[in-house]
């Protein structure tokens, strides 16, 4: 039993250190996002005090979890891209370098933030909006 907690406790510190912790911004601070990202998925607290995004049902500091999207021929780009299914008409869309992912970068990167818009049979994208970012 000792030795099944300990594996559980060393598997729990693993995950845990690759968690990267970063914090964005957009150019006139409007929008704010902070949390933890992996190469498999982000989580951050959204602030957008202007409701800029226009994102429905979004509550200021709310946390939003998004999972990686494997696109074809994935090794040709240079962004990853992390997508939520935040609500029935939006979803929203981070890419991030992937520098980053696997820690050959460290600092500041620019990430990029689009909402998706349910366009009755598909969900088309809105305009791109970039963030200075920094990890911690």
């Amino acid at each position: 039993m000792k030795s099944l907690l300990l594996s559980l406790f060393l598997m729990s510190t693993v995950v845990v250190a690759n968690e990267i912790p970063f914090s964005c911004k957009s150019s006139d601070e409007s929008i704010k996002l902070q949390g933890f990202l992996t190469s498999e998925n982000v989580t951050v607290k959204l602030f957008d005090k202007k409701e800029i995004l226009s994102i429905r049902e979004l509550e200021i500091g709310e946390t939003v979890k998004f999972e990686r999207s494997v696109r074809k021929k994935e090794n040709k780009y240079s962004f990853a891209k992390f997508y939520s299914d935040f609500n029935a008409w939006q979803g929203i869309e981070l890419s991030l370098p992937k520098t980053i992912l696997v820690g050959t970068e460290k600092g500041s990167f620019i990430t990029f933030l689009t909402v998706y818009m349910d366009n009755g049979d598909f969900m088309v994208p809105g305009e791109a909006n970039k963030l200075s970012c920094i990890t911690k």
